[in-house]
């Protein structure tokens, strides 16, 4: 739990009000999202070709997650296994089987490593550019990558993912971009001294934002 609780408070706080079972899942799937995330602060190299050995590693060894043999020793990866095949994962993997038989547990499984190899990807592609989005479709593809990738997981890990969550959660998790940015940046969106005319301090940053990307302002 050490990851989270210290690099995404935030998040914590409403995950340890899960239920058990879940908690363990969701919580290992937001640290391996936190690891992703730390990389390039871990790689101390310059050379671009040591933080792709790293991710590198990452995709080897969640490919290599299986039912059948246990995961390379790391804590985090001792996690996902944990929360997938191992006791932590046992009740989910029963209701699959009763519901669906393994052939939809492993479906299950496979889609969950696509999900986290596309955030690896995304998370390298940030790393070695050292550039943020320049467009709104550079920032919404981003979003999706990433944020969107962590929620389907969490989603998925408590057996639920309706047919509009893909839609929804794409607008919902640029919102959460923009907002990540102005507050990464140390902009005050609720300062009163920005408010004239009646317009919100929040309407009036997201507008310049969405304008000035967009170059219609």
């Amino acid at each position: 739990m050490s990851p989270a609780r210290e690099h995404d408070p935030e998040n914590f706080i409403w995950v340890v009000q899960l239920p058990k079972e879940l908690r363990v899942r969701v919580l290992a799937l937001r640290a391996f999202n936190l690891e992703t995330l730390l990389i390039g602060e871990h790689v101390k190299s310059r050379e671009p070709l040591v933080t792709q050995i790293r991710f590198q590693w990452w995709r080897d060894a969640i490919s290599s997650l299986s039912d059948k043999t246990p995961p390379p020793a790391h804590p985090i990866l001792t996690a996902l296994w944990d929360a997938q095949y191992g006791s932590s994962g046992s009740s989910s993997s029963g209701s699959s089987s009763s519901s669906g038989g393994s052939s939809s547990g492993g479906s299950s499984s496979r889609m969950a490593r696509y999900q986290m190899k596309r955030l690896l990807d995304a998370r390298e592609a940030d790393v070695l550019q050292h550039q943020t989005p320049l467009t709104v479709q550079d920032l919404e593809s981003y979003a999706e990558n990433t944020a969107s990738q962590l929620l389907y997981l969490q989603l998925a890990a408590a057996g639920t993912l309706p047919s509009r969550a893909p839609q929804v959660m794409q607008q919902g998790t640029l919102a959460g971009q923009y907002l990540a940015a102005l507050e990464k940046s140390g902009f005050n969106m609720f300062d009163q001294s920005l408010t004239s005319g009646g317009v919100s301090p929040l309407r009036r940053v997201l507008a310049f934002k969405w304008n000035s990307m967009r170059g219609t302002f």
